[in-house]
């Protein structure tokens, strides 16, 4: 099973991608912004992270981003 991260600060946008992905067979895990990114990063990987802006920013700031892993 393939596991997406999502990291976004709205609400209702973090929600539609996790209504528009729910459907598929996919292990689903969402973040308001990079820090609780870089916390779940610490214990899991992803085959795929959706980020806004700030999360990129965080996640490139600490050079803690997953070597591989699509970034969109």
């Amino acid at each position: 099973m393939k596991k997406i991260l999502i990291i976004e600060k709205q609400l209702s946008a973090r929600e539609l991608l996790l209504k528009l992905l729910g459907n598929k067979e996919l292990q689903l895990f969402s973040v308001e912004d990079g820090m609780g990114a870089l916390e779940l990063l610490k214990k899991r990987s992803f085959d795929l992270i959706f980020s806004d802006l700030n999360g990129i920013q965080t996640l490139n700031r600490s050079n803690r981003r997953p070597l591989g892993t699509p970034l969109i």
